[in-house]
């Protein structure tokens, strides 16, 4: 059973194919939505859509990210903003972009998972939800590691155990 469903309550599963999920680049201006299955299969053509959208775009470069962020991805638009978009900060990063950033005090960890494709920096604008909220509901799928920001959340896909950032 594909991640996504797997960590959908019965009641989305029902609806799966009824919203995409819907991301929006705050570096680019870029916004997809995006069918990531097609019936209970992963969609190739909606995985290759959502690895645009966390490419590294200082480089342009695309590489396959970790579908487990996905997923994540997918049920906290589900849960927060429907059929709104969560706005990507940062996605796949490759070692000269994160080199960059780091040089440039951003805080970009050494070895970040950003440069293995398994994190994603974002957030989902809700009135009616905090970062904090938001946050715990990403830590509680346990497929990695939750950091909170003043004005966004990063997602991974290592240790969970980790901890920096906000407390939340």
């Amino acid at each position: 059973m594909p991640a996504l469903v797997a960590l959908l309550t019965e009641d989305a599963k029902a609806d799966v194919k009824s919203i995409p999920l819907r991301l929006h680049s705050t570096n680019t201006g870029d916004k997809l939505s995006i069918d990531l299955f097609i019936g209970s299969n992963w969609n190739p053509t909606g995985l290759v859509q959502a690895d645009y959208m966390l490419r590294d775009f200082r480089q342009n470069l695309v590489v396959q990210n970790d579908r487990r962020l996905y997923a994540a991805l997918y049920v906290l638009q589900r849960a927060f903003v429907g059929d709104g978009f969560v706005k990507v900060n940062s996605g796949f990063r490759t070692t000269i972009t994160n080199e960059m950033l780091r040089r440039q005090g951003y805080g970009a960890a050494r070895e970040s998972f950003h440069t293995k494709a398994r994190a994603v920096d974002y957030l989902i604008p809700n009135p009616n939800a905090t970062l904090p909220e938001i946050a715990r509901v990403a830590k509680g799928f346990h497929i990695g590691a939750v950091a909170l920001y003043n004005n966004f959340i990063h997602m991974d896909t290592g240790d969970p155990d980790r901890h920096w950032g906000l407390s939340y």
